[in-house]
Order: C-alpha cells, then sequence, then structure tokens
C-alpha cells in the first residue's frame, strides 16, 4: 500500500536532514495542489510520523528542481528545447540533500501521476532523467518562498 511505504520509508529518515540557509525558492505547477494529492493518496499530516512538513518541502523541492534544472540544461544544450524533454538529474545529488527520503518521494511521485521518469540510465554516463506529467507540464509556474532551516543546500 502506497501509504505504508511513504510513511515508513520516509518519515523514518527525516532525521537525517540538516540545516542549510535561510531561503529557498521553490518553482511550481501553478496546478499542483500538494495538499489535495497527498488526501488521494490516503496519505495525511496525521499517518505521517515526523514532521510531515519536512516531507512535503522535499517533495516540493524534487519537483522545483525539474523545473530550475529544465531551464539550465536548454540553455546549455544539454537537453532538447522541447516541451516533452526529459531533465537529467543525477540521484547521488539528489540523496545528499534528501538523504534516503529520494527513492520513496520519486516513487510516490511517479505512483500519484506528477513525474515520469525515461528509464534510460547508463552508469557512470547518464543519469536518469525526469519530466512532470501532461498535467502539470501544461501549467503556469508559481514561486514559493521557504524559509524551512531544515532544507538543504
Amino acid at each position: 500500500m502506497l501509504l505504508t511505504t511513504f510513511q515508513t520509508a520516509c518519515a523514518k529518515n527525516v532525521k537525517q536532514v540538516r540545516p542549510w540557509q535561510n531561503y529557498y525558492e521553490f518553482h511550481l505547477p501553478e496546478n499542483l495542489n500538494q495538499d489535495q494529492i497527498l488526501r488521494k493518496a490516503e496519505i495525511s499530516i496525521n499517518d505521517l510520523e515526523q514532521k510531515p512538513e519536512v516531507l512535503k518541502d522535499f517533495i516540493k523541492y524534487f519537483i522545483s528542481l525539474i523545473i530550475k534544472k529544465r531551464v539550465n540544461q536548454i540553455e546549455s544544450k544539454k537537453i532538447p528545447d522541447r516541451p516533452d524533454s526529459y531533465t537529467i538529474l543525477n540521484s547521488a545529488a539528489l540523496q545528499d540533500v534528501m538523504a534516503n527520503n529520494y527513492a520513496c518521494i520519486r516513487k510516490f511521485l511517479i505512483k500519484v501521476g506528477i513525474i515520469e521518469i525515461d528509464n534510460h540510465y547508463i552508469p557512470g554516463m547518464k543519469s536518469y532523467g525526469y519530466r512532470l506529467t501532461d498535467k502539470y507540464r501544461n501549467s503556469g509556474i508559481r514561486k514559493l518562498d521557504s524559509s524551512r532551516r531544515w532544507l538543504l543546500k
């Protein structure tokens, strides 16, 4: 069940979060309602054991990173400038930020239909590519500030 997987795999790892700086700007799809998605997935604040706001910020961070890195990768010609192109994200870098939460948050975002993965990985050469699903890819972008101390650089 998704609730059990997300709850046990993610919530128990919250302790590994380190403080970083005072401010982070998330870039998120305008039509993304995180609370509604968590309810749909039968996950609520009461179901999560420790610091659910940390897990919510990790979800926002993952989505935001796809959006932000996409712009950089298009400008540097690493990926084509097409709406359906995948943003390449290094899993080791994501794990540095989200610790063991990375894998379960990625799985959760795929399962609830927010992101897609290209399933194309070549060890030492190419990391997985990620993109928002059509529903979120074709939405505008909103910026959201966070001053939470447990977000990492």
